[in-house]
């Protein structure tokens, strides 16, 4: 049936040249079904929440590491860890400490699933990360440095306190976002659009921001040291209390932008060459 069902999904999607006979399988070895009217050897597992059959000369040690000895004998349906096993209920990603086998794992699907996804769907990604806990800025079980968030559609998306350095979200739409608390440092947030974004104490140091779109943006205490806001659109927003040491603001449009003064700007930017001033100005 799933053969079925399978072959009806490619003629939708246009697909042509395939047998649409079933094939009919021989298996050899392990693949032959097993025997159900003679079953010896019934599924087990190896988290103690499911586990049976375990017969280590210790006993049993739960949610702690513990070196095990190799049994002498092991009897049917017996089974035993040798050297050092954490025997768990059931390893996960929500566990205070994951191991990190399983955040690894866990990131190298997430950042290979990603490219694959449209603007919509890596939307969708991001915001059920947040929503389960695992990208929070507190403690970040799942790293998303390097993964390939581009285009991502996030408009009005809440990604309070997030964890996203050196994410790539360059062309992400997230106007009208609550960004306010992420560690975006380090970020490749090129061509973003983050009108009327919520950026309050955003971790924003190092970040590549050139020709963002932050109108109307609020940028209150944000760090944005050594960021890359050459070209960024920035009139109307906030920046009262934003830490721009060393920030390349070059042509960048700042008409408008409250919070902040000419001198101010003069005395942390590392450039302002070209950039359009709060006050209407033309920088040299």
């Amino acid at each position: 049936m799933s053969e079925m069902v399978v072959q009806q999904l490619l003629r939708e999607a246009g697909e042509e040249g395939f047998d649409p006979a079933l094939v009919s399988v021989e298996p050899q070895g392990t693949e032959v079904a097993a025997d159900w009217s003679n079953v010896r050897t019934p599924e087990t597992y190896l988290s103690y929440g499911r586990a049976s059959g375990l017969a280590s000369p210790d006993g049993e040690r739960f949610d702690e590491p513990h070196d095990y000895p190799e049994p002498s004998r092991l009897s049917l349906n017996q089974w035993a860890p040798s050297g050092v096993w954490r025997l768990a209920e059931r390893p996960s990603l929500y566990d205070k400490d994951p191991p990190d086998s399983l955040r690894s794992v866990a990131r190298a699907r997430t950042l290979t699933v990603l490219p694959r996804l449209d603007g919509v769907r890596k939307g969708r990604v991001v915001q059920f990360l947040y929503e389960s806990g695992l990208i929070a800025r507190k403690r970040s079980v799942l790293d998303l440095q390097g993964a390939d968030l581009s285009g991502a559609v996030l408009e009005g998306a809440v990604l309070r306190g997030a964890f996203l350095r050196s994410a790539y979200l360059r062309g992400t739409y997230l106007k009208g976002a609550r960004l306010d608390g992420t560690d975006l440092s380090s970020a490749d947030l090129g061509g973003v659009f983050l009108i009327s974004a919520d950026l309050r104490e955003a971790n924003l140091s190092a970040a590549t921001l050139r020709g963002a779109l932050l109108g109307g943006a609020d940028l209150s205490n944000a760090d944005l040291r050594e960021a890359h806001l050459s070209e960024a659109f920035l009139s109307l927003a906030t920046l009262s209390g934003a830490d721009l040491s060393g920030a390349d603001l070059s042509d960048a449009n700042m008409k408008g932008a409250t919070g902040v003064t000419n001198q101010r700007l003069e005395q942390q930017a590392r450039s302002l060459e070209g950039a359009t001033m709060p006050d209407g100005s033309k920088h040299p």
